[in-house]
């Protein structure tokens, strides 16, 4: 049986109280730099090393094509509202506005101040409903100290501000966890 709208605000609501990372994902096509927020990429191999990661379908790929996936820190949050689907539309040339530097194999753009980056190149596509899913080759990669840029709740956060403890099943709002040691 298929979802409904309400079914449908129910499933995103929902599933917004899962925390993701943030990332771009960034390509070049016909020499200009290109780039999405996307929240979900993942390890799918350390062996070959493989990412997957899911746009939407505003940025085309092909499997002759390399990417570059830039995991966004928490002070990246401008950045990634500018790449979102619904608002690259009216920023105009989005690049102009943020430092970048291209990868060294695909060439892709990697956002400057990413807590992490890998190089890629297409290794699977897969054609879903509204996203692609995107297997990608890791052909370089790098990190920096950092705290990254979480999605959750429809809005961004970074680790600094972690959410309260759980309350305790069936315990009132005052009845807390403790996680201290006792001996």
């Amino acid at each position: 049986m298929p979802f409904g709208a309400q079914d449908e605000r129910t499933f995103r609501k929902t599933m917004s109280k899962f925390p993701t990372g943030v990332t771009l994902l960034t390509t070049m096509a016909s020499g200009r730099p290109r780039g999405v927020t996307a929240s979900g990429f993942a390890a799918l191999s350390a062996q070959p090393p493989l990412v997957l990661i899911c746009a939407g379908s505003s940025l085309s790929l092909d499997r002759r094509d390399g990417f570059a996936v830039s995991v966004l820190a928490q002070h990246q949050h401008d950045a990634a509202l500018r790449f979102a689907e619904g608002r690259r539309r009216q920023t105009g040339q989005v690049f102009d506005c943020v430092p970048w530097w291209p990868a060294r194999v695909s060439g892709a753009p990697v956002l400057s101040g990413s807590v992490a980056w890998f190089d890629c190149t297409v290794h699977d596509l897969i054609e879903t409903g509204q996203q692609t899913i995107i297997v990608g080759a890791v052909c370089d990669l790098g990190h920096v100290n950092g705290e990254p840029l979480l999605q959750v709740d429809g809005g961004y956060r970074g680790l600094e501000h972690p959410a309260p403890p759980p309350l305790l099943p069936g315990a009132g709002h005052g009845a807390l966890l403790s996680f201290a040691a006792h001996p």
